[in-house]
């Protein structure tokens, strides 16, 4: 017990972060940091602890989620690779989150509380999170180096070359090593990492729902397909004690306030699996 005070006391004073896997494939493998010699690769386990210098990758068929400690999700797709660079607490306690996308495919889903200090690093350029709620996509290719990045919810800023690109909702921005960044409308990609990752915040949507139902209360929502429900969110008979309509016909109200489904096969991208989903208390701010 004398054991388990005294790492709880250290733990508290520490500036150093930890984060969890959430949600793995088999092909998945990390790296610690280097300490001396040849890397080190690892196959990853659910839950494991990520600290600041580790190596992720995925393999062909492989996925990997990793969720910071307010609920915030960052994803590889396969064949990706992404260094975590910094997780640490800024001088007013604030989480300070560094990542580096070497290659391949990512996802990122941010909620306000883990975005104020969070950044990644991408060939020639960065990406600044600090704008609250944002979900978007980054693919990299090693050769010849390149970048995109899509924004489908929120705001971001991208610096490419001492110049900062604000991005908003729909946006696109891709360059490479030879010309000048161009901006476009952003593609909805149609395959299974993608629909994966929306099924993944749609599952984070629901048990947030569930699990902080009382302030749903009120909010205007839409009604779901196929139904006459009324659009305002003033509470009806069928609602439950909690404060809100258990999900008719399988629809819940996602944090757009948009009716959406979610299929929770526990296996893969290519089956639109979610596997379980863990809120963090600090999720609700």
């Amino acid at each position: 017990m004398l054991l388990l005070a005294a790492a709880g006391g250290v733990q508290s004073q520490s500036r150093v972060r930890i984060v969890r896997v959430s949600f793995l494939t088999p092909n998945t493998i990390l790296s610690p940091p280097v300490q001396a010699g040849a890397r080190r690769w690892t196959q990853v386990m659910l839950n494991e602890p990520i600290v600041a210098g580790d190596w992720l990758r995925t393999g062909p068929g492989g996925a990997l989620e990793i969720q910071l400690d307010c609920g915030s999700a960052l994803r590889l797709a396969q064949n990706s690779a992404m260094q975590v660079q910094v997780l640490s607490l800024g001088a007013k306690g604030l989480p300070v989150t560094r990542v580096a996308v070497e290659q391949g495919r990512a996802f990122f889903s941010m909620r306000r509380a883990d975005s104020a200090d969070f950044r990644i690093v991408l060939p020639r350029g960065t990406v600044d999170e600090s704008h609250g709620n944002a979900r978007f996509q980054i693919i990299v290719a090693a050769q010849p180096p390149s970048a995109t990045v899509s924004v489908s919810n929120g705001r971001i800023g991208v610096e490419v070359n001492g110049t900062t690109y604000p991005l908003k909702n729909s946006e696109r921005l891709a360059w490479n090593s030879a010309g000048a960044p161009q901006r476009s409308k952003a593609v909805k990609a149609k395959d299974p990492y993608a629909k994966w990752s929306q099924d993944r915040d749609n599952a984070f949507d629901r048990s947030l729902l569930l699990d902080e139902g009382s302030q749903f209360a009120g909010a205007e929502v839409a009604a779901p397909p196929g139904s006459t429900m009324a659009t305002t969110g003033t509470p009806q008979p069928e609602w439950n004690a909690r404060g809100f309509p258990p999900p008719p016909q399988g629809y819940f109200v996602n944090q757009e306030g948009k009716w959406a489904t979610i299929s929770d096969l526990p296996t893969s991208p290519e089956a639109a699996g979610t596997g379980g989903i863990e809120v963090p208390a600090c999720a609700h701010n």
